[in-house]
């Protein structure tokens, strides 16, 4: 088995992409919350939700709750230099980046 790890394209701001994981299109919206920080949602390809407000936090597989899903990839969360400190609102995509690690 290969692990593949890409880096999801995220940024400071509130944002809406669709990204193919393991064959699989899926809408990603990602916005900032003031009550939990960085959250994710993921929608399937006519944008039905899967799973909604996922915070960003570091230190687990972000995906491990919800093996139901059947997304088959995990995302994980990691800061340089602090790699438990959670993305703050200037920071996403700089120095806290959010990495899809797929096993094929």
């Amino acid at each position: 088995m290969t692990d593949t790890v890409y880096t999801m394209p995220l940024t400071n701001v509130p944002q809406r992409f669709s990204m193919d994981i393991v064959g699989v299109t899926y809408i990603i919206l990602c916005r900032w919350n003031e009550s939990i920080g960085w959250s994710l949602d993921i929608n399937d390809a006519n944008d039905v939700p899967l799973i909604a407000c996922l915070p960003l936090v570091t230190g687990r597989d972000l995906l491990s709750q919800y093996a139901y899903v059947g997304i088959g990839a995990q995302l994980i969360v990691y800061t340089d230099g602090a790699q438990f400190e959670p993305p703050t609102l200037a920071n996403l995509g700089a120095e806290s980046n959010l990495y899809l690690l797929v096993t094929t």
